[in-house]
């Protein structure tokens, strides 16, 4: 029984370290993408009525469909890791939750990545859980 525990722990981790790995790699890129993007926006004014230009139109769409296929991706993610055998929701939550208080908190969070060896400080937990909680 804890030789598959320790398998699945393994797993678990790898496929988190991947994982995190591609996240900040894409967060960083996608960032700046958007952030030069709204620098070099300009807006084109003729006589009352404002138009963007079509290339910030065309960026924009550009970003939008980015955001898109992102979404799409993680979505299939979720579906896959919910498929998986081995994959139990609860076993993970009672990882985390070391004082079985049924509440996960940023504390526990910290805790169970540097046990894990999950690379992520309690700021990166934090945005997790302002966003999903």
């Amino acid at each position: 029984m804890k030789t598959k525990k320790k398998e699945f722990d393994e797993q678990f981790q790898t496929s988190m370290l991947r994982s995190e790995v591609f996240q900040s790699e894409r967060k960083d890129n996608t960032e700046q993408r958007i952030a030069t993007n709204l620098v070099e926006s300009q807006i084109q004014e003729t006589g009352q009525d404002t138009q963007a230009d079509p290339e910030c139109r065309n960026r924009l769409v550009s970003n939008l469909n980015n955001v898109l296929k992102d979404m799409k991706k993680l979505e299939n993610k979720r579906k896959n890791l919910s498929m998986r055998f081995d994959f139990c929701l609860t076993e993970i939550f009672n990882q985390i939750d070391v004082g079985s208080t049924g509440y996960v908190t940023l504390n526990n969070l910290n805790s169970y990545s540097v046990q894990s060896g999950i690379l992520m400080n309690r700021g990166d937990w934090a945005v997790i859980l302002d966003r999903y909680d």
